[in-house]
C-alpha cells in the first residue's frame, strides 16, 4: 500500500467515524460544562463549532429553549512532525481542545431574554441532533 492510499484510508476513517468527542458535565439544573476534543483536521474553528452545537442539542435534552455560554477556555497541542520519506513522511499529532460553561434558560428566567434559541442555532433538522452525539466539525 502506498503512503498516498494509506492517507486517504486514514481520512475515510476519520470522517466516517467523526473528528471530535464530547462530554458533557452537569454544574447545576441548569448549567453544564461542555468539553470537546477535535482532530486536527477540525481546526480550532470546527472544535468551538461542535462545542456550540452540542451546547444548542444540550439545551434541548435538558427542557430548556435558550442558552448562554460563560467561560469558554480553549487550548490547542496540535504539532506536525516532518519525517523522510522512507520512514512515512509528515505525522500531525494532537487535538483542539474547547471548554464551554453554558447557562439555560426558559421564559421567565432572566436570562431568557439574551439567551440563544437552540432550535434556531441547530437548524430545521434540530431533532436529529438530539438523538446522538454532535461529532463532526462542520
Amino acid at each position: 500500500m502506498t503512503i498516498k492510499n494509506c492517507v486517504l484510508l486514514g481520512l475515510i476513517v476519520v470522517f466516517a467515524i467523526g473528528c471530535a468527542q464530547t462530554s458533557v458535565t452537569p454544574l447545576a439544573r441548569n448549567q453544564v460544562m461542555i468539553h470537546v476534543n477535535a482532530a486536527p483536521v477540525c481546526g480550532p474553528d470546527g472544535a468551538s463549532n461542535v462545542g456550540f452545537r452540542t451546547a444548542a442539542a444540550q439545551t434541548l435534552r435538558n427542557g430548556f429553549e435558550r442558552f448562554q455560554v460563560f467561560a469558554g477556555d480553549q487550548d490547542s497541542n496540535v504539532m506536525v512532525i516532518n519525517r523522510p520519506l522512507s520512514q512515512g513522511g509528515t505525522i500531525v499529532t494532537g487535538r483542539h481542545s474547547i471548554n464551554l460553561r453554558v447557562v439555560m434558560a426558559n421564559p421567565g428566567d432572566p436570562m431568557y431574554a439574551d439567551g440563544l434559541d437552540a432550535r434556531q442555532v441547530l437548524g430545521d433538522d434540530w431533532e436529529s441532533y438530539l438523538e446522538k452525539d454532535i461529532i463532526t466539525c462542520n
